[in-house]
């Protein structure tokens, strides 16, 4: 059988490993999308019968580990209002339709500032001294309300994370970031948990929780690791794609 692709080389490596029990594999792809074809790939170099591996997505992996629910970007917003009001002086709140214009945003943020395990005080500090600095004026006489009221937003950006986490955390559900960041902290008594034998296959950049995950598993001999890349990236070390390969490979 003729193999050429990431798939097909992917599946006649797992096969190939001695007494490999593939109901006892588990398979964790960047996105769903594969799973199909991988499964068709197993399929067509089995020589006997056999169960399928666990074939899932990274996002679905990392829900497993946090042990928390992802949310849709609608819901969070309402459960972000929640927390806004309650945190917020009567006299200072908004409307759902003005609150939801930057706390879009926010949320971006916040699952940013998650994913790469980033501390959250460190971040908001340096943007605040940011937005300060931009507005900063020899004339105090010319400083404004807005101003005054914008620089005010900012210094309130830490309180927001910080109840919006906890409240989302309590109730079991959160953006992506909040399962990773979770995932992190949970990683070790989760791996004192498998049974099975993990592979991370077709990821090439990761994220800090990601990567954090993925060395410590491969690192307690729980799970190997399938890049995709070509060759030609991970031996040119002036190619800017190969970057965070040769950095894995180092």
């Amino acid at each position: 059988m003729k193999i050429d692709t990431f798939l097909d080389k992917l599946s006649a490596s797992i096969l190939s490993q001695s007494g490999i029990d593939l109901s006892n594999c588990i398979i964790v792809l960047p996105n769903k999308r594969a799973k199909i074809f991988l499964l068709e790939s197993l399929k067509n170099q089995l020589e006997t019968t056999s169960f399928a591996p666990t074939i899932i997505s990274i996002e679905d992996f990392i829900q497993e580990i946090s042990g928390c629910r992802s949310m849709d970007s609608i819901e969070l917003l309402f459960e972000f209002y929640e927390v806004y009001l309650s945190v917020t002086d009567k006299s200072k709140q908004q409307s759902f339709d003005e609150f939801a214009t930057w706390a879009k945003i926010a949320i971006q943020d916040f699952n940013e500032i998650d994913r790469y395990l980033l501390d959250s005080n460190h971040v908001f500090s340096y943007l605040k001294d940011i937005e300060a600095l931009k507005r900063w004026n020899l004339e105090p006489a010319k400083t404004t309300k807005l101003i005054d009221s914008h620089l005010e937003f900012w210094s309130k950006l830490p309180l927001y994370y910080e109840s919006f986490y906890n409240h989302l955390l309590t109730k079991g559900i959160g953006y992506q970031g909040i399962l990773y960041r979770e995932a992190v902290k949970k990683l070790a008594s989760f791996t004192t948990t498998i049974t099975n034998q993990i592979y991370f296959a077709g990821f090439n950049a990761l994220n800090q929780a990601e990567e954090r995950i993925f060395k410590h598993l491969a690192n307690e001999n729980k799970a190997k690791i399938y890049w995709d890349i070509d060759e030609v990236f991970l031996n040119d070390s002036y190619h800017d794609a190969g970057l965070f390969i040769r950095k894995f490979k180092k």
